[in-house]
């Protein structure tokens, strides 16, 4: 049995393509579903076999939880893209929207500064802990107002800019300009807009959106 688990593991890392996160809790997942097991047995089972193939080179490290096959380039061993474990943990799992971009980065993206922040920011819902600086995946995670979801994110999106205009540096000509073809280019109903921002903001956001 034992083996069994072990050919699974190995079957898995072989499959699947290079530069893309494996995460250790997803393959123990996978696992205890395949041979109808505690996940929290297969949970070591999975670290003793990935840290295997890391130190017999098989696979690189991104941080504790997460490996990576690697390819090699005229510059050496190509690094595990960050943005691709920020995918995963904080905007979309499992096909399911969980986050969004937020603040100065979400500013910068849409043209309404020109400045570059040094980190991104990520506004996702997790509870009362977790949020704070990320350095290794060069993220800023902000608190949602509630869960995201695929049908809300966009919404929450364009009210967090609308709340944090006046304390984020703007340089862009136009901006009113730019948040209404935002909300226009996401095909934004302005009633449901309307209802999160007084479920979910200061009065002072319903107002802005109303004028």
């Amino acid at each position: 049995m034992v083996r069994g688990y072990k050919d699974y593991i190995l079957e898995y890392v072989q499959q699947f393509p290079c530069n893309e996160p494996i995460y250790n809790a997803l393959i123990a997942e996978n696992l205890a579903k395949k041979f109808n097991v505690q996940v929290e047995q297969t949970k070591k089972i999975v670290n003793v076999n990935l840290k295997r193939l890391f130190d017999k080179d098989k696979l690189e490290r991104f941080q504790k939880g997460i490996y990576y096959k690697t390819t090699l380039t005229p510059f050496g061993k190509m690094r595990l893209d960050p943005a691709l474990v920020v995918r995963d943990k904080y905007i979309k799992n499992n096909g399911n929207i969980i986050g969004y971009e937020t603040d100065a980065s979400f500013f910068n993206r849409i043209g309404l500064n020109t400045q570059m922040p040094r980190y991104m920011y990520i506004a996702t819902y997790l509870g009362k802990r977790g949020y704070g600086v990320k350095e290794k995946l060069h993220i800023i995670l902000r608190k949602a107002p509630t869960e995201v979801t695929t049908d809300n994110h966009f919404y929450l999106q364009i009210l967090d800019a609308v709340e944090n205009k006046n304390n984020i540096s703007i340089n862009a000509n136009n901006p009113e300009n730019i948040f209404l073809s935002y909300i226009k280019k996401r095909c934004l109903d302005m009633n449901q807009l309307q209802t999160y921002a007084r479920k979910y903001y200061p009065k002072r956001v319903l107002r802005k959106i109303n004028v």
